[in-house]
This record gives structure tokens, sequence and C-alpha cells, in this order.
């Protein structure tokens, strides 16, 4: 079945994203619009979102120190960054598809706002599975901490241990580094 020309567009632009400038502690990272971003997790976001045939809009990426509220600390460093949602017409079934195909792709979307454990305003929040030096460790342990993280069932949101994990069925953690949909592991459209 042939994707619809937005989709290949979409593919088109992973395919020409660059890093352009370094931070000193995160690494490498470039710019969708205004939000930064390292090249892993432009093309792991992007990939998943091709796959699930749904347009993307980068909402927020990384090296947005101060940003607190709701994100903590998570933005302050790299391998993160939010998608839009409802505001672009994905429904939470269409973003629960979208957040599958990530997590076969070496980023887990938090789906936030959509009926889970907490009442922001509806986006998926993606966080790059292995990537510790790119990111900061609030962002890290999303995944990977006792209790809340992913990796142990949680939604990602320290210190609510109540929060589980609110999505599609969870799959075993792999990263874009060795994800079959990686194009340097030999995937093509």
């Amino acid at each position: 079945m042939k994707k619809p020309i937005w989709v290949q567009g979409q593919l088109n632009d992973m395919f020409s994203f660059r890093e352009t400038a370094k931070h000193s502690e995160y690494g490498g990272y470039g710019y969708v619009g205004n939000s930064r971003m390292n090249k892993a997790t432009h093309d792991a976001i992007m990939m998943a979102y091709y796959l699930a045939e749904q347009p993307l809009e980068f909402s927020q990426g990384g090296l947005n120190n101060g940003v607190e509220g709701a994100s903590a600390k998570t933005h302050d460093g790299l391998g993160v960054a939010d998608t839009r949602t409802t505001a672009i017409g994905i429904s939470k079934d269409e973003a629960f598809r979208v957040i599958s195909f990530g997590m076969d792709c070496g980023v887990i979307l938090f789906a936030r706002g959509m009926g889970g454990p907490d009442s922001m305003v509806p986006h998926l929040h993606g966080v790059m599975v292995g990537m510790r030096s790119t990111m900061h460790p609030d962002t890290y342990d999303q995944i990977y901490a006792n209790d809340w993280g992913y990796a142990d069932g949680g939604g990602g949101l320290e210190g609510r241990k109540s929060a589980r994990w609110w999505g599609p069925p969870r799959k075993p953690l792999v990263t874009w580094e060795n994800s079959k949909y990686n194009p340097k592991n030999g995937w093509k459209p």
C-alpha cells in the first residue's frame, strides 16, 4: 500500500536533518523550528510517526533550562522531545499506534493529558532509550528509575509510583542504534 504524499515528505525531512551546533555537556543538536534535538531523537520520533502514518509537529525539544512544573528538568538536556497530538487531530488510538512504533524505534513516548494519570495539555513526551550521556538525569530516570520508570512499569512521573504505564502494551527496550527501523540497519521504505 502506498503511503500518503505528506507521509513521504516526513521521511524526506528525517533524512535531511543535521546537527548544526554542539552543547558542551549534552553533545550535538539541530533545530526543528525552535525545538533543539539531536539527530537520533529527531529520526526515531520521525520514524515512529511515519510508520503510524500520523502527522508530526514538535512542540518542545531539549536544552530548555528552567522549564519547570510538569516537565521538571527533563527538557534541560537532549534525548527528549514533545509532540502535539489532539491539537493537530491525532486521536488517543492513533497516538497509541505512534507510541507502539516508538518503542520499536528506541523512543518511549509517554502519553500526557490524554486520559492517563496526569492533567497536562495533550501531547506525547518522547525519551530516548539508552542515551544517558545526552540527557539530564531526570530524563534518563523516566525510563530506568525503580518504581516509576518505564522499565519498571511506571508512567515516567517522578514521585508518583501510583502513575503506572498508560498506553499500548509495553515492549522490551530497544535503542535507535539497534532498531530494525533505523535506515543504518538496512531498513528501506
